[in-house]
């Protein structure tokens, strides 16, 4: 772990590319959000394509954790996979949960519609959904009133308070109208950490490992 807080743009991609050249390192991660005024697509490609675990470049080899664990969520434990008649909504588009989400979903034929900032009837679309995804990483993004009887809730956006880790909406409030939903926090976190380090033994196999 190495804390760069007080780094800039040039002193972050050197210190990223002298890593990527040691050969007993297999992944690397840099840790989001990167600040505005850096080169977005200097920094994600500062990383080399056999370490991008965390699947942030644009022809990278590996995909992002924690769309894999939302896809396994949808997949394996809701069964909607071979399903084309769910409507799906996903909240937020942002560069870690949001995007990936979206496009992963694309990528599965179904189409979600995308809720931010600027959505106007944000209540209506969630009335309509079957499937509602929270990518936002603010408190009570979500309430039960806001949602149909029997939806199904995926919260991927987390945020720290001082009693805390919270999701996107609160577990009491929801649970009566829910069908089904992940714990806020622990439920979609736990999957995506275990595909993280998934994705790094693979990377393992792009290189040969060397020991100290």
């Amino acid at each position: 772990l190495i804390n760069l807080e007080d780094a800039n743009e040039e002193q972050l991609a050197r210190t990223v590319r002298e890593i990527d050249s040691d050969s007993n390192y297999h992944g690397i991660i840099i840790q989001r959000p990167i600040p505005s005024n850096f080169n977005r697509e200097r920094v994600v490609n500062s990383v080399s394509l056999e370490k991008d675990i965390d699947g942030f470049r644009d022809d990278s080899k590996f995909e992002v954790p924690v769309w894999l664990a939302v896809k396994r969520l949808l997949e394996e434990s809701l069964k909607i996979g071979n399903s084309d008649k769910l409507s799906f909504v996903v909240i937020g588009k942002g560069e870690t949960a949001g995007g990936p989400v979206i496009a992963g979903l694309g990528k599965m034929g179904l189409k979600p519609q995308v809720i931010d900032s600027r959505t106007e009837n944000r209540d209506e679309v969630l009335r309509d959904a079957d499937v509602i995804i929270s990518c936002v990483g603010k408190q009570n993004i979500v309430r039960a009133k806001q949602v149909k009887k029997g939806s199904i809730l995926i919260g991927v956006g987390t945020h720290g308070e001082d009693l805390g880790l919270r999701g996107d909406y609160d577990e009491k409030d929801i649970e009566q109208v829910a069908g089904a939903y992940t714990p806020p926090p622990g439920g979609v976190g736990p999957i995506n950490l275990s595909y993280l380090f998934s994705t790094l033994i693979k990377a393992t196999d792009f290189k040969p490992r060397l020991t100290r």
